[in-house]
């Protein structure tokens, strides 16, 4: 099991599926094996996919959200 730092996040879910958000500033560098270990039902959070929100890169977008299944593959 990894440690990693407190950090603030929501967890939300709908039609049978539950995500855990968090900001850009807060992740950590291993972004893979931090949505394995927020996935994680008895060790973590416990959700479906990890939804990271960042500031947009195109000024269409007020958002990014980049979206990490459980098992730490991109979605």
């Amino acid at each position: 099991m990894t440690a990693f730092a407190p950090l603030a996040f929501a967890k939300l879910h709908g039609l049978g599926n539950d995500f855990v958000i968090v900001a850009a500033e807060d992740w950590p560098e291993d972004i893979a094996a931090f949505a394995r270990f927020v996935a994680d039902r008895h060790y973590g959070i416990g959700c479906d996919q990890l939804l990271v929100c960042a500031p947009a890169s195109t000024p269409e977008a007020d958002i990014r959200m980049d979206i990490y299944n459980g098992d730490g593959s991109r979605a």
